[in-house]
């Protein structure tokens, strides 16, 4: 009856052991898929990142593409602007010319 008990009780034991064993192997699958979905998570942030610098890179290009272009367009309305002041000089000064003209007569 002692050996029964014993055994019984080995028995109960092994079981509970067992069960320990399986509850850890789960434990374990589980947290091998949550290293998965991280590591696919993180590769994904990577790529994001990625992405994210490049289009920054393009913006930071076009935003000094744009600045140079609005500069030649001042460099231009100036040249014009000039132009124009000069031919109003011009105009004035013949204006001039021809009043002396008009009064000497």
């Amino acid at each position: 009856q002692d050996l029964e008990r014993t055994t019984s009780a080995l028995e109960r034991r092994l079981d509970n052991r067992e069960n320990e064993i399986m509850a850890l192997i789960r434990e374990n699958d589980n947290l091998k898929k949550d290293r998965v979905s991280l590591e696919s998570a993180a590769s994904h942030s990577q790529k994001m990142a990625k992405v994210a610098e490049e289009n920054l890179r393009f913006m930071e290009s076009r935003a000094k593409a744009a600045e140079d272009e609005m500069r030649q367009m001042a460099s231009r309305y100036n040249d014009d602007l000039a132009g124009v002041e000069s031919k109003v000089d011009e105009i004035e000064a013949t204006n001039l010319y021809l009043r002396g003209k008009v009064f000497k007569k």
